[in-house]
């Protein structure tokens, strides 16, 4: 769980007061109408708000409490929202026409990778994703293009989304390339590599302006509405979804757990 600041209890404290008053007033409410139908008692709503307001201000802590309780109730039913969504997603987020591969394409386990070209975190995963590669060959990784930090990210998506329309086997080339680019990627830069890695330019040009590129990016905007995400990198293996460059030992632990028991932690 996310720690507190105390700038963050007290807006939370502030919170839970208006959740408390709130009550109280619901509370009054239903006192006065009660009243309307039994004799009167002595003073049974003001010694309710009495006691309510006594132990808030004695106990603030317990608005806290129950607030981050409230947060991991709904962080789980996300959770749970999020793997029926992956499973119902399944084929096309490991087998879509409009995906490229690393590695084995009949890999016995599979990681996904949402990623943007000028993404930091992204470009640090890279070796991270290499080395698996290299030290694993029934290991399937699916790339998905998720341009999500501007114009640029979503030029140089659309020519790498062409090229690998063109020939896979360069698209990798480009793909390494574009991420260890210096700076920002954008489409003149993919472009740039694109020549050097000796693509047919005017077929390139074409292939970027079919709606194939559009329904390519679309898909995974799509996707990644439907499953909530928002950065980059995002992986996901199994029915877990795992935002940020978490590493390679946690990637490697991840695939060994599928291999072992199906989840990706064993119990």
């Amino acid at each position: 769980m996310i720690p507190f600041s105390r700038s963050c209890i007290l807006a939370i404290t502030t919170l839970g007061l208006i959740i408390f008053s709130q009550l109280i007033a619901s509370t009054t409410t239903l006192a006065q109408e009660t009243e309307q139908s039994t004799p009167p008692a002595s003073g049974p709503t003001s010694e309710i708000e009495k006691v309510v307001r006594d132990y808030i201000l004695k106990n603030p802590e317990v608005i806290v409490e129950a607030l981050q309780i409230f947060e991991q109730r709904q962080e789980a039913e996300f959770n749970e929202r999020q793997k029926s969504l992956i499973a119902s997603n399944h084929d096309v987020l490991v087998s879509s026409a409009h995906q490229s591969i690393l590695g084995n394409p009949d890999g016995d386990v599979t990681l996904i990778e949402f990623f943007d070209y000028n993404c930091g975190f992204c470009r640090d995963s890279l070796e991270h994703l290499q080395k698996l590669v290299a030290e694993d060959d029934k290991l399937k990784i699916v790339l998905k293009e998720f341009p999500v930090l501007g114009p640029d990210s979503q030029d140089a998506a659309r020519v790498a989304i062409a090229a690998s329309k063109i020939d896979p086997d360069k698209y990798l080339k480009l793909h390494v390339q574009l991420l260890k680019t210096r700076g920002q990627a954008n489409k003149r830069i993919a472009l740039s590599i694109a020549e050097q890695l000796d693509y047919d330019m005017d077929a390139l040009r074409g292939k970027m302006s079919e709606t194939v590129i559009d329904e390519s990016i679309n898909e995974v905007y799509g996707l990644a509405n439907q499953l909530g995400l928002t950065g980059t990198p995002t992986f996901i293996i199994g029915n877990e979804v795992m935002p940020g460059a978490v590493g390679h030992d946690v990637l490697r632990e991840k695939l060994d757990s599928m291999r072992k028991c199906g989840e990706t932690v064993c119990s």
